[in-house]
């Protein structure tokens, strides 16, 4: 019951639930959750009906509050999430952001688990963070 009732809350605050692997309910803003394909698909198949948090496998509480922060920081880059909007419609392939990482991201990179923000960022299909994580690598 307790979780309908925070859904319907956060929901109404333009925030959505989800559940990590480790069975912990973490909100987002849907702003921020627009960088990953995989939710933002979910969410527009189930619409306004989703009733209960959107599981997220292959997230620990950790990586997933890693993975959100970077989102919530990187939120109101509009160009950034414009050019992931272009060419998904009519079944073309995505074009490839062009993303310039910042001084935060680099700090962001050094403070990270590298290898599980590249599993949990593949799994939802976060463009530009899958391309900021290949660049650490490299």
């Amino acid at each position: 019951m307790w979780i309908h009732v925070i859904f319907m809350f956060t929901e109404a605050m333009g925030l959505i639930c989800l559940k990590s692997i480790d069975d912990k309910i973490l909100t987002v803003e849907r702003k921020a959750a627009r960088f990953s394909g995989t939710l933002v698909e979910c969410l527009q198949y189930f619409g306004k009906e989703v009733s209960e948090p959107i599981p997220v496998e292959r997230a620990t509480e950790e990586v997933f509050r890693k993975v959100f922060e970077w989102c919530d920081y990187h939120k109101d880059n509009d160009e950034a999430a414009d050019e992931l909007q272009k060419g998904t419609e009519e079944g073309e392939e995505p074009v490839k952001p062009r993303y310039n990482h910042s001084e935060w991201d680099e700090r962001f990179m050094r403070e990270s688990i590298l290898i599980e923000l590249v599993l949990v960022a593949e799994y939802l299909d976060m463009k530009e963070f899958v391309t900021l994580l290949a660049k650490e690598f490299a």
